[in-house]
């Protein structure tokens, strides 16, 4: 079943991976968005450790459509950002758990709470970041860049 949300959700995984490569230079084999029509109690989340498994693995639910009526934004646009935000969390996990350079540049731009660090990934994406935390987190997806991507200390 090819539906309209399934329809926004590819366009947005698509426009964020373009974003992602050509701002930061990040290109992911895939990350898989899977929409389930029917989840409850959450809009977007990030499958905790798939990244360790291929690629990171990202849930939307059905729940998308009526918070895109409520914001009065398209559907395409609110995919991207729950995208940009699950993939904030991605690299969250990736910096706690691999790398203490990369997370001393997370815990010393966000602290230690994950969910900041990960909506400021929809501010980033969408061009509303202030100029200190563009800074802040083109240092991180550098140094991750680096590490998940180019081999760097490993």
């Amino acid at each position: 079943m090819d539906t309209r949300l399934e329809r926004a959700v590819a366009r947005a995984k698509r426009r964020f991976m373009g974003d992602l490569k050509s701002r930061y230079g990040i290109s992911e084999d895939d990350i898989r968005v899977v929409v389930k029509p029917r989840g409850r109690g959450y809009v977007s989340m990030y499958r905790s450790r798939s990244q360790y498994d291929g690629s990171p693995l990202f849930w939307i639910s059905g729940s998308l459509e009526s918070a895109a009526a409520e914001l009065g934004e398209s559907l395409e646009d609110v995919a991207y950002d729950c995208i940009a935000h699950e993939y904030g969390h991605a690299v969250h996990e990736f910096a706690a758990a691999q790398d203490a350079g990369l997370w001393r540049l997370v815990e010393r731009g966000w602290g230690y709470d994950e969910e900041p660090f990960a909506e400021g990934f929809v501010w980033l994406f969408r061009g509303l970041a202030g100029t200190d935390d563009k800074t802040r987190y083109a240092g991180v997806l550098r140094r991750y860049r680096a590490l998940a991507f180019e081999g760097e200390g490993s």
